[in-house]
C-alpha cells in the first residue's frame, strides 16, 4: 500500500514506455490470475479477436493497471465472474473489465475513481480504496481515458482507451523504478484484498 501511495503522490513517477504486445500481456496475465481467483469462487474470462496488438507503453505499469482493475472487480463480484476484453478502435487500444457484482447505490462512481470510499467493495478484507486512483494515474501517463459504468444486469464496467502510439516527448527515458515488491509474488500482492490468508505461504512470497 505504501508503494501505491508514493506512486500517486510522486510528481514525476517512473515511466519507461517501449513497444510491447498488449494482447500477450492481457492473455497471459488473465491465465495467471484465473486459478488464484478461481479458488475464491470467481471465474475469470478473457475475450479478444486480436492475435496481437503492439503499442508503445510501459509494460510493468500496464500490468499493474490491469491487476488493479481486476482486483477491484473481483472484490465487487465475490462468487461471480469478471471478464477482460481487449479490442482496437482506430488508433486506440481498448481494455474493458466487467464484473457481475452489484454497485452500491450510495457510492458515486466518481468516489471509486478518486479513492474517497471503499464501496462498493465488501467490508471484509477491504483495502485503503486507492487502487483505482493508481489505475487512473497510469492511464493518464499513457495519454488514455477511463470510463466507469454500471447496471443492475451487468455490474460495473471499466473501460480504458489508450493511444497505440505515444508522442516522441513521452518516449524519452525516465529514471528507473525501484522494485518495492522484491521477494513477493506481484500477483499475490495485487490481489491481497481479495484472496484468503490461506493463499499465502512462504513459498508463494519468494
Amino acid at each position: 500500500m505504501i508503494e501505491n501511495i508514493e506512486f500517486i503522490q510522486m510528481e514525476t513517477p517512473p515511466f519507461n514506455p517501449a513497444m510491447m504486445d498488449l494482447e500477450i500481456l492481457c492473455r497471459e496475465l488473465c491465465a495467471k490470475v484465473a486459478p488464484l481467483l478461481g479458488a475464491c469462487g470467481i471465474q475469470v474470462n478473457y475475450k479478444s479477436t486480436l492475435k496481437s496488438l503492439s503499442l508503445a507503453a510501459d509494460a510493468e505499469l500496464i500490468e499493474r493497471m490491469l491487476l488493479g482493475m481486476m482486483s477491484n472487480s473481483a472484490r465487487s463480484a465475490m462468487g461471480g465472474d469478471i471478464t477482460v476484453k481487449l479490442s482496437r478502435k482506430g488508433d486506440r487500444a481498448v481494455i474493458q473489465v466487467t464484473d457481475s457484482g452489484v454497485l452500491n447505490e450510495k457510492c458515486p462512481i466518481t468516489s471509486v475513481l478518486e479513492g474517497h470510499t471503499r464501496s462498493p467493495i465488501p467490508a471484509s478484507g477491504e483495502g485503503a480504496g486507492i487502487g483505482m486512483p493508481v489505475v487512473c494515474r497510469i492511464v493518464n501517463l499513457h495519454g488514455g481515458t477511463i470510463v466507469l459504468d454500471s447496471s443492475e444486469t451487468q455490474g460495473m464496467q471499466t473501460t480504458i482507451a489508450m493511444p497505440i502510439a505515444l508522442g516522441t516527448t513521452t518516449l524519452q527515458a525516465h529514471a528507473p523504478r525501484a522494485d518495492c515488491a522484491v521477494g513477493r509474488n506481484p500477483l499475490l500482492v495485487a490481489l491481497s484484498n481479495v484472496l484468503p490468508s490461506s493463499s499465502y505461504n512462504s513459498e508463494d512470497l519468494e
